[in-house]
Formats: C-alpha cells, structure tokens, sequence
C-alpha cells in the first residue's frame, strides 16, 4: 500500500508518501538530500517495503518540494529546520505509527546531519548515513573544487541577493533551494568546523546514537567523499559504527556521485546500503 501523509512540524505541515506491506516487520524514515524531492525515494523505498517488509516513510522537509505552501521567497526554513525539527516530527511520526516495531534510520546527505541533535527513539535500531557528512569547501577534490568555490561564493550568494532563493534551474541543483536554507549552507560548508560555530539554538547536542551506526561513502562522489562521511562517526562515539567506501566499479556501475545511488539502475547497491542481503 502507497499512502500520501500529512506530517505536522514546528514550522508547517509536511507532505510524505507511506509505504506498508501487509505485516511490516520493521519501520524505515528515509530524509532526503538537499533539493531532492521525496518521490526520488520511491523506487528504494518499494523495494524495502516489498523485500524486506518495511513500512517506509518518505517526506519533503518544510518550504521544498510537495511541502512548499505559497511562494519559495517567503519560506522561512533554514537548514537547521530540516536537519532537526522537521527530521525530529518525521521520526516521531514513523516510530508512533508502529511503536512495536523497530526502527531504522536512511539519511542521503542532508537525511544524516541532524542525528546528532534529536533524542534517539527507544526502538531505534540502526541508522544508515550514505554520502553525508560535514564538508568543507576544502575537502572537494580539484577540479570540482572550483566549482564549489563558484557556487558559494559567486553563483549561489548572486541568485539568492537577485530571485530571493536559488533556483534550480539556474544553479544546477534541479530544484528550488530556500534563501534562508541556502545561507546556513553556505555558511556551514565554508565554515572550519562546519555548524560548531553555528549559534542557532536548535544545534545544541542531544544525547548522541547509541545504535548501530552505518556510514556510506561513494568513491566517485566529489561533493562528500568517503573520508568527509566517515567523520559522521565523531559525533556518535557511543554508537556501534561500521564504515564502507563503494566503488561502484565493483558493482558494474558508473557515474553514481553523491545522488544516483537510490535510482533503479543502481538497484544493486540497495543491499549495501541497508547492510542486509
């Protein structure tokens, strides 16, 4: 079954899809990367649901995507929203649907950066991290580097100063991003020590995972490579933590980067990801 939902957060409602087999034998929240809608989920999350009897749920955080309620210059959302308070009412949302059951955590990207900032659930079993962790301008490999640089410095701050957001079409990220997200973007990923630096009162640590722990990097993502998703891990010292680099040459793909991983033709890293056959 393939449910649309309504997902109450501090800062508007939240437009998600449900997956539920039959009997589900585990509850999975998938969050998203940055400007990627949540329907680019959907073929992982039917798989999980079909497979391995998961109810999955799949949301777009405030002000993006299906959640976007008037127009994009007057969202207020910052990426601390979506990082925590929008994750936080996501996670409450799936764990209260199936509270007998365990839970487990699919962070893309963004999807894992506020993990540290929201008080685990008591059935959280396990959470995946697949290319997120906390990027420095400086940890891009050359020449992609460059292009980074442009965006926060010239690209990204230009189209927010003139459109009052950043569109997608413009800038190359395929989506509508938020000025306010777009801003304490910047300022994280140009920042040494990403968000530590950051005042923003929702950044105050919570109690850190304690659950097992994956983290997944792509060999051939240059905008959060490998070794940038394994820091993740500093922020959970508690948690029982597994690292794994893919080459997707191994798996007889290509050109998987930082956001192809959850599309069909990619479909044999799933088990990877999940850490399970």
């Amino acid at each position: 079954m393939e449910a649309p939902v309504l997902i109450s957060a501090p800062s508007g409602a939240m437009s998600g899809t449900l997956f539920e087999p039959p009997a589900p034998r585990r509850t999975v929240l998938i969050s998203g990367a940055t400007g990627i809608p949540h329907g680019y989920y959907r073929h992982f999350a039917r798989w999980l649901a079909e497979e391995h009897g998961a109810a999955v749920l799949t949301y777009d955080y405030t002000g993006f995507g299906a959640s976007l309620d008037g127009p994009m210059q007057e969202v207020e959302s910052t990426m601390s929203v979506w990082a925590v308070e929008d994750q936080s009412a996501a996670r409450a949302f799936a764990a209260q649907r199936h509270p007998e059951l365990p839970l487990t955590l699919i962070g893309h990207s963004l999807g894992a950066l506020g993990w540290a900032f929201i008080p685990p659930e008591p059935q959280l079993e396990k959470a995946v991290a697949i290319a997120s962790g906390p990027v420095h301008q400086s940890d891009h490999p050359w020449p992609y580097r460059a292009t980074a640089l442009a965006f926060w410095h010239l690209v990204g701050p230009a189209l927010n100063a003139l459109y009052g957001y950043v569109p997608g079409r413009v800038s190359g990220l395929g989506a509508d991003i938020p000025g306010p997200v777009f801003a304490q973007w910047r300022r994280w990923c140009t920042t040494r020590g990403f968000f530590a630096a950051d005042a923003d009162p929702r950044l105050t640590r919570a109690a850190p995972l304690t659950c097992a722990l994956r983290t997944i990097g792509l060999t051939d993502d240059k905008m959060i490579p490998p070794h940038v998703v394994e820091r993740l891990a500093e922020w959970h010292p508690e948690a029982q933590h597994q690292h794994l680099a893919i080459d997707p040459a191994d798996h007889g793909l290509s050109d998987v980067g930082h956001l192809a991983a959850f599309r069909r033709k990619n479909a044999a890293l799933w088990p990877l990801i999940l850490g399970e056959p």
